[in-house]
């Protein structure tokens, strides 16, 4: 029995299975490579096949960043680390030689792959926006239930951009209506999820098609054209303004007669303390205006088993987390604002939640003045732990010292780590014992591999885009845009679930897609 007449089923249904896994299954993923795997082995014709590579700038821009990797092994003094970072990064040259070396596929696997794909999102959303109505989580990173929170709206974001580009492919306007409606649900469940990340990619994205597709329209008058024009370029301004607006909005506290509040008391005629020093300004608020510490602790061993003294279950101290969030309801911090609290918010409190803005205000406010207080923090205290985004620029500048200190030739592929931990501590950071890196990818791959990996590994990116300079799609760069931007705020390739993320999107949209619309190979002969 000839088995390779299934060679192309194995393959795809690999693709689409590893494709699918991405929102849902880890476990599924690893198997859905391994079918393509078999398929790629069972076809045969390897000679002809690995010819195809000459044509695949995709393909050579993952290879060789993991060629790359490899090459900086000479610079290296931590083989363990070395070698599993290797093996972690696999997929980055396993997936695109793979499918840079098979024939195009038909129409019909094409779609087939894409349709799996966009099921599986769409079961995952269900499950987030089942999440998000019922159970009401407190840490909005909970509401990816399978994977990490920014990799599933990467997942998300791709889903909108192939249903858009599928919608524009389609003839019949029931179907191209069906795929716009099902993008429109990717776009509403991107913004329910919450990720800052997913949706500011989604936005510059969307900013910068939009220029240009307004640019380079012939249907537009030249003067309507200016004004589309004038209008996008002023949303920046727009958002400026807004953010501006909060910011002076949760920094500036309404003007208080300090004199008139020394003389107030609690119901039971116990005298405040007043404390703007210690926890600054919150809301438009100083936060520690009338407390009374005994009654806190007093009213609080009623309300809940866990200590005021002692810490939340985020291993924070209570009695500040308290302060702050009786402050965010403009209550004061005495037995009797306490006993007004509703066992939810006493949950909250418990929890970590140190405002009720956090469960009940705006996300993206919330995001933030969540920055706000970290920065505010980080301002008095230097310590960056109070904000994800105050960690990130601790940890950008500890990549800008290791770069400053190997600049030429980078610390090596499995130095990286402990060079990240030594300068942290050389910093005197509280990040020391984190074992974070930059997360940023750009500043990882200079750290590690100096200033020509780095300047290698931006060629490798730039080469796909360069190459479609005059048939690529806009979904192709749409995709370069997407994976590029994602860099920018995390080591997008430094674990196993975002390479294999990357290898596979990049490979399937810049390999696979790209070749119907590549121009004609011509013949030798």
């Amino acid at each position: 029995m000839d088995l390779r007449k299934y060679a192309s089923h194995f393959f795809v249904l690999g693709v689409a299975i590893t494709l699918a896994s991405l929102p849902l299954s880890k476990f599924t993923m690893s198997i859905g490579q391994m079918m393509m795997a078999f398929g790629w082995l069972l076809q045969g014709d390897y000679k002809n096949r690995i010819a195809f590579l000459k044509n695949e700038p995709a393909a050579w821009a993952l290879m060789g960043i993991f060629i790359l990797h490899i090459l900086w092994l000479v610079n290296t003094t931590d083989f363990t680390y070395a070698f599993k970072d290797l093996r972690t990064k696999l997929p980055l040259l396993i997936i695109p030689f793979m499918m840079g070396t098979w024939p195009p596929l038909s129409r019909k696997e094409n779609s087939f792959i894409t349709i799996l794909f966009l099921a599986a999102t769409f079961t995952a959303t269900l499950f987030t926006l089942k999440i998000a109505l019922i159970d009401k989580p407190i840490n909005y990173r909970d509401l990816s239930p399978f994977i990490s929170h920014i990799r599933f709206s990467l997942c998300i974001l791709a889903a909108t951009l192939l249903t858009i580009h599928n919608a524009l492919q389609q003839q019949k306007t029931s179907i191209k209506l069906m795929f716009f409606g099902l993008a429109l649900w990717f776009i509403i469940m991107l913004f329910v999820l919450q990720s800052m990340t997913g949706v500011s990619i989604f936005l510059i994205i969307i900013y910068i098609l939009s220029i240009r597709s307004i640019s380079r329209s012939i249907r537009i008058n030249y003067s309507l054209k200016i004004i589309f024009l004038l209008v996008i370029l002023g949303l920046p301004a727009l958002f400026i303004t807004w953010t501006s607006l909060q910011i002076k909005e949760y920094v500036t506290p309404a003007k208080v007669d300090f004199n008139k509040i020394k003389e107030e008391k609690t119901n039971n005629g116990n005298i405040y303390l007043h404390d703007t020093v210690s926890y600054g300004i919150e809301n438009g608020r100083y936060v520690g205006l009338y407390i009374n510490y005994p009654e806190l602790e007093k009213a609080w061993s009623k309300r809940s088993t866990l200590s005021l003294s002692g810490k939340d279950k985020s291993n924070q101290n209570i009695t500040p987390t308290l302060i702050r969030f009786l402050a965010s309801k403009n209550l004061r911090k005495d037995s009797a604002a306490v006993m007004t609290l509703s066992n939810t918010e006493i949950k909250y409190i418990e929890e970590g939640i140190a405002d009720i803005n956090f469960v009940s205000g705006n996300p993206y406010k919330t995001q933030l003045w969540q920055f706000m207080f970290g920065y505010a923090k980080y301002l008095r205290s230097k310590d960056p732990r109070e904000s994800s985004l105050m960690q990130r620029i601790e940890l950008w500048k500890c990549s800008a010292n290791i770069i400053s200190k190997n600049f030429w030739t980078g610390v090596g592929t499995g130095d990286i780590p402990q060079a990240y931990t030594d300068m942290l501590k050389e910093m005197h950071s509280p990040l020391a014992d984190s074992h974070l890196r930059a997360h940023n990818q750009y500043l990882s791959i200079f750290s590690a591999f100096g200033i020509f990996g780095f300047l290698f590994f931006i060629l490798c990116l730039s080469l796909p885009m360069w190459y479609y300079r005059k048939y690529g799609s806009l979904v192709n760069y749409a995709f370069i845009a997407m994976i590029l931007l994602s860099m920018l705020n995390e080591d997008t390739i430094e674990n196993q679930a975002g390479v294999t993320f990357v290898a596979l999107i990049w490979s399937f949209v810049l390999i696979i897609n790209a070749k119907a619309e590549a121009p004609p190979i011509k013949s030798n002969n």
